[in-house]
């Protein structure tokens, strides 16, 4: 049986709990720079913008491998380092170099997921938690009513707003009366 303070938030507003101050990177962007930025803010992934501001995308670390990987197949981030990892090397090219090169000739363009999968900033909960399971993906850019970029709701965040709910419901069910302190002899 669900509990009522656990189903209300899942009626709640996306753009309670969303971020709104959400880092971008253009579709003309280099991969270098998408990196560098994920390592800065220890961030998994971007939306993508067009050279007007519209959403058009969304890369994410996955993406950047796949686009860096030598065998197809390989979708993960830690399956291409292995992968990576085991190559056989030429003394005379520095893999690392050579991986650095091509993040810095390939644009964003090339390997970002579109369209974005996208929610409203009026959308529930339920329905943010849905898409995320559905699709498998990590991140929801959130739109206004005219497709405007507002914010983004990560997995992290419908964690942080369910385990909140949970709090709440557990202060409410502990025994109310008079609190005595226990001290130590």
């Amino acid at each position: 049986m669900q509990s009522e303070s656990g189903s209300s938030v899942l009626v709640e507003r996306v753009d309670r709990y969303m971020s709104g101050n959400v880092t971008t990177v253009l579709v003309s962007d280099t991969l270098d720079l998408v990196v560098a930025r994920m390592k800065a803010l220890r961030i998994a992934g971007f939306p993508v913008l067009d050279p007007d501001g519209k959403l058009v995308a969304v890369v994410s670390e996955i993406d950047v491998a796949r686009s860096l990987s030598p065998v197809k197949g390989v979708d993960s981030l830690p399956g291409f380092l292995e992968m990576f990892l085991r190559a056989p090397r030429d003394d005379s090219r520095d893999p690392f170099q050579l991986v650095i090169n091509r993040l810095r000739h390939l644009r964003v363009g090339s390997c970002m997921t579109s369209p974005a999968v996208t929610i409203n900033a009026g959308g529930s909960i339920r329905e943010a938690a849905e898409l995320m399971v559905g699709r498998r993906i990590n991140r929801l850019p959130v739109v206004d009513s005219n497709g405007r970029l507002v914010g983004i709701i990560t997995r992290t965040d419908l964690i942080r707003a369910l385990s909140g709910a949970r709090e709440t419901e557990a202060a409410r069910a502990a025994p109310r009366g008079r609190v005595q302190a226990v001290i130590p002899a």
